[in-house]
């Protein structure tokens, strides 16, 4: 995965976080993310919220129309609601 998050504890020099993040961008090609230390990754927080919406929109869809096997089953596949 391209992404890494530098999470900083109470000890944590920042001088550490600074020497740390240019290192893991050159040498080994990740894009740094800085976060607090909290439950959970920033990646999964936002893929959650991500497929919270897709999911919400797919039912609004659903609703607006008929739902038939196949229809289903591309909104399902495409990851985005049907229009109708």
């Amino acid at each position: 995965m391209p992404l890494v998050e530098l999470i900083t504890a109470p000890a944590t020099r920042p001088r550490v976080l600074d020497r740390l993040e240019p290192w893991l961008v050159s040498r080994l090609g990740k894009g740094v993310a800085r976060a607090k230390d909290a439950p959970s990754f920033v990646a999964n927080r936002i893929g959650v919220m991500w497929l919270l919406d897709v999911e919400r929109q797919q039912f609004v869809a659903l609703a607006r129309g008929p739902g038939t096997p196949a229809r289903i089953r591309n909104m399902l596949d495409s990851g985005e609601p049907l229009r109708n």
